[in-house]
């Protein structure tokens, strides 16, 4: 018998089983082939006898255990080698100091044959991917089941068995990555559908899945597979799906570049580091130790992010320390400083909510909107990528605890980690290595320096005993000697001494914020320089309690007080002078929330309940009619929500252009939601609903779909608990468009089905149509063509009837969508004709271009490649001229469709590259993947691959 017919070979990949030659060996009880399993899967490496022992036993371990293994690798021994004699040592099976080891050398192993392929792939994937993928599936088909299957519930849960397993996971990945890159999708789906099938949870995997059958030209299976793992996920885990399993979802279902929805994962450069650190303080003295400490910790060259926290009690100076040390340290992160007030202590309990948090980062970041998930989970996977590999300072003020701030630390050096918090942030430590420094008070000498800078030195020296005794009133607390050198320096003809005296007589402390351990007496500070005020500013102060948000802009306390903008100006710079507001940007400020307290207490006592509800009025007007004017700019032909004209001294700002109007929004967007929460906290139900509706326009254009969600449920909780039908039916139709954009088609259709029943008892035919226009769009994403033509046609009935050219367009242009989807190109020209008349009749820019690519795309069915290129250039004109690249990108991609299909290969590879020098490879590839034809992917994915290591092409026609 030769060697190679006396050869062993070794199967562990599926049930583990051992043959020589040809013949397949008996391996003898369970106990046995367990040690053999686990010795194999070692991989040669040493197996100790206490693992063999915790293998056969767990916990209940016979005292004879070790006896018994050995035993047990004795009878491997003489199946392997059956001439063996007995306590021979054999070849194949070696005891080694405290264990045993097998010795796989002239043998044949599948997972080493398995893994030979991995490495083999993984060689050749960035030079040539089909090859790569060939080495995958080869070394996949070695593969039976779960490693080791059948032994034993033990080896499921074993990690030596486990971690090989997720070898197989990974090297599906990289296989459907690599197909789905080049239009070899169809070649990965045993085995993607296989492994999504053991791996139900794994989000990841089951968007490989989706975005493989749609490629595969099987758009249903993906979407019913979308709904198993949805409902999958809602019964297991109680969670909707994450971000990139939503994404591709929603890009099997809308497919068009130019259909609004479109999935998107770009991520371009910031065209400008992003510079969001507040003005540094213009005196600043003491704590050169922790700056010191803080220089060197945070500008470290090391494998991890340095993460530094400032921890202490309210007005010690935190937020003043950690701007200043962040502006020294500025010039060394050249990729930009961001930074949130976090709001962890707010006086009414709206923390800024890390989610928001990192919509607003990754914009800076220049992510686009439409490319953020949804999620917390997602966007903070998104911004870790994002911020790979840049020298970022990221400062994080007012953390409420460390659970706020995790999701914001970004995942590598050379970024790093400014915080400041009231709470020790021991998690902080323990989980993520920060570096946890507490402040104390200001030092006598620093108390002095601190006034003396803003009073001068002369002055102070010439009243030294009256200046220690404002220091010791103060307690050396940082924000009291910050409010008193401020309104000293304000009034150059006040004594010290008479201010010593009035801090004397001051009121009584701020109880909540006291510290036993501390003589000073913060309410005594804040009342002292109160009563410097003139009446209208000391007015204002009791007035801004009235404003739920963070930020205040002119136009809010011009607003808040019924008074011209001009007196709110000058009375905001009065308070800033008096220390008891902050402008922290050139348009906005805001007030440290020891003085929001003190307001609050001012307000309580002197503030006529009258005054307050006067102000919250006007307030409320200055947000709901300043954003229905952006939202006008922003909706062509919205329709507008019925809301009262404003009240008397409410200020309603106008914008020159979207671009403005979506500048505010991006800016006040926080507020406009803390307003809402507040109508609803106030039963102030019409401005609950109502401001909702108007915001979600907003949130719509900035792709703010999980802010959008959050603003309709409150207002659907708070109509629903005053029985107001209309507010409800709104409401509950606002929620279904958040509920469809985050994929969730089952809610979608609930809430829509809800707000349909109550437009009908209320007899409001218009909302209803409008349900029936939103039901049929999806049933088109569903491929429901019959049902949502038949409720398309409905509404259309009804918006020429009432002479509502705006809703007529919209549904028009749904129809002939609906139409080409379900191969009607004849009703889908008329609907689009039909359509494109009334939106040049409206000057509708972004209709037309809609509509002119369904027509194009129509064109290009009946081989009228001229007028369709011809269209498909105007489209490229107008998101050119808009500055959109985006857009731009996906409509050349269409262009290379067009020519491709004309027979013009050269012609739209050349389009493709120009496509690939506008936007990265992932994104077009996504697309590509999506929608174009089977016979076309490769090509269109080489023309991609080739732009992403060329010069960007030139943008144009």
């Amino acid at each position: 018998m030769s060697d190679d017919d006396r050869a062993l070979r070794f199967a562990l990949l599926g049930p583990l089983r051992v043959w020589r030659g040809e013949q397949e060996l008996d391996l003898g009880p369970a106990h046995s082939r367990l040690v053999l399993a686990l010795l194999l899967a070692r991989s040669g490496r040493l197996v100790e006898i206490g693992e063999l022992v915790q293998l056969l036993w767990g916990a209940d371990v016979p005292p004879t255990a070790v006896n018994m293994v050995h035993r047990h690798i004795g009878m491997l021994r003489r199946v392997l080698e059956p001439g063996l004699a007995a306590r021979s040592g054999g070849r194949w099976l070696s005891r080694d100091v405290g264990g045993y080891r097998l010795a796989l050398d002239g043998s044949r192993f599948d997972l080493a044959d398995f893994r030979q392929h991995v490495a083999a792939a993984r060689e050749r994937a960035g030079r040539d991917g089909p090859a790569a993928l060939d080495e995958l599936l080869a070394g996949l088909s070695l593969w039976r089941g779960r490693c080791g299957a059948g032994l034993s519930a033990a080896v499921d849960a074993h990690p030596d068995f486990v971690a090989i397993d997720r070898e197989q996971l990974s090297a599906v990945r990289a296989a459907a990555a690599i197909a789905l890159g080049h239009g070899a999708a169809s070649r990965v789906l045993p085995v993607l559908t296989a492994a999504a099938a053991r791996h139900p949870l794994d989000e990841a995997l089951q968007a490989q899945l989706l975005l493989a059958l749609a490629a595969d030209g099987n758009q249903s299976a993906a979407v019913s597979r979308y709904g198993e793992v949805r409902a999958y996920l809602a019964d297991e885990l109680g969670v909707d799906p994450g971000a990139e399993l939503q994404a591709a979802y929603l890009a099997i279902l809308q497919p068009g570049a130019d259909e609004p929805g479109a999935a998107s994962e770009r991520v371009t450069p910031a065209p400008v580091p992003p510079a969001q650190l507040p003005s540094d303080l213009r005196v600043f003295v003491g704590r050169e130790d922790l700056i010191d400490e803080g220089l060197a910790l945070l500008s470290a060259d090391g494998s991890s992010v340095p993460i530094l926290v400032l921890d202490g009690m309210p007005g010690v100076g935190k937020t003043a320390l950690a701007i200043h040390l962040a502006h020294r340290l500025a010039p060394r992160f050249t990729d930009g400083q961001l930074y949130a007030d976090l709001r962890g202590f707010d006086a009414d309990g709206r923390t800024f909510d890390p989610a928001d948090v990192l919509q607003l980062f990754l914009v800076a970041l220049g992510v686009h909107q439409e490319a953020i998930p949804a999620s917390l989970d997602g966007r903070a996977a998104l911004y870790r990528s994002v911020t790979a590999g840049r020298r970022l300072l990221i400062v994080l003020d007012n953390a409420r605890d460390a659970d706020q701030v995790r999701p914001l630390l970004p995942g590598t050096a050379p970024n790093a980690v400014l915080v400041t918090s009231r709470g020790r942030l021991g998690g902080l430590a323990t989980m993520n290595g920060a570096h946890l420094r507490r402040l104390e008070v200001l030092t006598e000498a620093e108390s002095v320096a601190c006034i003396t800078g803003r009073i001068g030195a002369g002055r102070a020296e010439a009243e030294s005993e009256a200046l220690k005794e404002i220091i010791d009133r103060c307690g050396r607390l940082p924000l009291a000697l910050a409010v008193v050198a401020a309104r000293a320096a304000g009034d150059a003809d006040q004594s010290l001494r008479d201010i010593a005296t009035e801090l004397r007589s001051g009121g009584d402390r701020l109880t909540a914020f006291s510290d036993d351990g501390l003589d000073r007496d913060v309410r005594a500070v804040f009342t002292w320089s109160y009563r410097s005020l003139s009446p209208g500013a000391a007015r204002l102060l009791e007035l801004l309690t009235v404003h739920p948000g963070a930020d205040i802009t002119v136009e809010v306390a011009a607003s808040l007080g019924g008074i011209p903008q001009a007196r709110a100006r000058s009375e905001l710079a009065e308070l800033v002078r008096t220390g008891l507001l902050c402008r922290y940007l050139p348009r906005r400020y805001r007030q440290h929330d020891l003085v929001r307290v003190f307001a609050a207490e001012l307000a309580a006592a002197h503030l006529p309940p009258a005054d307050r509800r006067d102000a919250w009025h006007r307030l409320v007007d200055h947000f709901v009619h300043t954003t229905d004017a952006a939202v006008r700019l922003g909706r062509v032909g919205f329709a507008g929500i019925d809301v009262a004209p404003p009240v008397s001294g409410a200020v309603v700002l106008t914008f020159d252009d979207l671009t403005a109007a979506r500048g505010w929004f991006a800016e006040e967007h926080v507020t406009v939601r803390a307003v809402i929460d507040e109508a609803a906290a106030r039963t102030d139900v019409g401005t609950c609903w109502k401001l909702a509706m108007l915001a979600k326009e907003m949130f719509q254009l900035a792709f703010l779909w999980p802010e959008w969600a959050l603003t309709s449920s409150v207002a659907v909780e708070a109509t629903t608990r005053a029985g107001d039908l209309t507010g409800m039916a709104q409401s509950h139709r606002s929620l279904a468009g958040a509920r469809h954009f985050l994929g969730d088609t089952t809610a979608t259709t609930h809430h829509l089905e809800v707000a349909a029943g109550l437009f009908e008892q209320t007899g409001d035919r218009i909302g209803r149509a409008e349900v029936l226009m939103n039901l049929g769009w999806v049933a088109m994403t569903e491929g429901d063509h019959d049902n949502g033509i038949e409720m398309l046609h409905e509404s259309l009935g009804i918006f020429v009837q009432a002479d509502r050219p705006h809703e007529e367009l919209n549904v028009r242009a749904l129809l002939a969508d609906h139409h080409l989807a379900a191969g009607d190109d004849h009703r889908s020209r008329e609907m689009a004709v039909s359509a494109l008349r009334i939106a040049r009749r409206r000057d509708d820019a972004h209709k037309i271009s809609l509509l002119l690519g369904t027509v194009s795309r129509l064109e290009a069915r009946r081989g009228h490649t001229v007028s369709a290129l011809r269209m498909r250039q105007y489209i490229v004109d107008e998101e050119l001229a808009d500055n959109r690249l985006h857009e731009v990108a996906m409509s050349l991609i269409q262009v290379g469709a067009i020519l491709y299909g004309a027979g013009e290969v050269d012609d739209a590879c050349r389009v493709w590259r120009r496509a690939g020098g506008m936007a990265d490879a992932g994104v077009l590839r996504l697309s590509v993947i999506s929608w174009l034809p089977p016979e076309m992917r490769a090509i269109c994915s080489e023309a991609v691959e080739e732009a992403t290591t060329s010069e960007p092409a030139a943008v144009g026609g």
